[in-house]
Formats: structure tokens, sequence, C-alpha cells
């Protein structure tokens, strides 16, 4: 298997394997005998699956031949090679929300930042050359308030999923594609109190001063 606009070249096998091809186990009519193994194979893949075909196209295949033997010979044996299926998978892309920072008791600022992880045929995931997101916007996780104590919030600014299909153009069709989404962090900062007269001072760390009587 491999995603769409890749090269078979990158293409790995499923199920945890790590080979292109599995001997059917031994039986009283068939398989190898006598310590006989087989090293290698000669593997191809369907021509038609080009870089370009369509993610989950159907009926692609992995064809075997040429039996090399490690231990013993393929005289003495009638090879049978049976295909196996080639899946392409939709393009991984990953879209990242920017960082904010505010003081403690401030309201959320818009975070327009984001990053869209780009790729070519060589690579596995990442958005083509030619094809771009635009307009992607963010929002604050609900949870994020004005009283959110001080400190580092990893998953505070999310992505607007539907602006990122909305802010999608290119040549590939967008099926090809499947976007996930990581989240921005905001950092709120505490405010500090000047308690050095009858009248205090809340500091802002960003700059802001306001008077407060305590």
């Amino acid at each position: 298997t491999r995603a769409y606009g890749a090269e078979n070249s990158v293409a790995v096998y499923t199920g945890g394997g790590t080979q292109a091809f599995t001997v059917a186990p031994t039986t009283a009519a068939s398989g190898l005998v006598n310590g006989d193994t087989i090293t290698s194979v000669t593997e191809s893949i369907d021509p038609s699956a080009t870089p370009t075909t369509a993610a989950g196209t159907p009926h692609l295949w992995t064809r075997v031949s040429g039996a090399t033997f490690g231990v013993g010979t393929d005289a003495n044996y009638n090879i049978h090679y049976t295909d196996g299926n080639f899946a392409i998978t939709p393009r991984e892309v990953t879209v990242t929300a920017g960082n904010a920072e505010r003081d403690y008791g401030q309201p959320n600022p818009v975070v327009t930042a984001y990053t869209v992880e780009r790729g070519t045929n060589l690579t596995s995931s990442g958005l083509l050359p030619g094809d771009n997101l635009s307009g992607v916007t963010t929002y604050y996780n609900p949870s994020i308030t004005t009283t959110t104590l001080a400190g580092t919030h990893a998953d505070a600014i999310r992505i607007n999923a539907a602006s990122v299909s909305a802010g999608y153009a290119g040549a590939t069709l967008v099926s090809n594609y499947r976007f996930r989404y990581a989240p921005g962090a905001l950092k709120i900062n505490m405010r500090g109190l000047d308690m050095s007269s009858p009248i205090g001072t809340a500091v802002g760390t960003v700059g802001t001063t306001i008077s407060q009587t305590v």
C-alpha cells in the first residue's frame, strides 16, 4: 500500500509484513519439503497504479514470479503464484494551528496563523506541489475562558475543519487527501500586583497597567 501521489517505490507491505511473498504451509500434497527454502522472487506492481491513480481504486495487484531457492531447486516443484492486492490510500496532511499568548483575565486573541504540511511524490504525506490551502480559521477550546488559570494550555487553539474544506484549491481531488488537525497552544501570563502604596496597581505582563483599590 502507499499514499496517493507517491511513487510505488515508497509502498510498504501491510499486516506487519516485511517481504514481498509468503510460502503456503506444507501439507501432504504441497509445499516445500526436505528443508528447501525460497529466498527471493521478482515482484511487480500493477502498471495502472501511477502517482495520479485515485485513492481507493479497486482491483490493483502485486505479482511475484521467478522464485529463487536458497536450498533445493525449482526443478522439483510445480510453483503456483497468487496475486496480492495493492491499495492506494488518501494522502494525510496535517494542518497545525498557531500559538498565542495573553494575560490572565484578558479575552482570547484572534489566531490567524497556521501551517500546512507539504510533501512530494517521494513522501507519503503532505500537500502536493500545486495544491494549496487558504483562509483557514481557528477557534478556542470552549474550556479556555478569561478565568482559565495562568500557564501553557496545549489544546487551546483548534483548526476549523469546515474552513479547510472551503479553502482547498488544486488539481488533486480533495477526496485524495485526509486532513488531520493539530492544536496550537495558548500561554496565559500571570498578572502581578504592586503593593508599594495604599492604592495597589495591577500590572499586566505585556505592559498594561490597571488601577485597582486594595
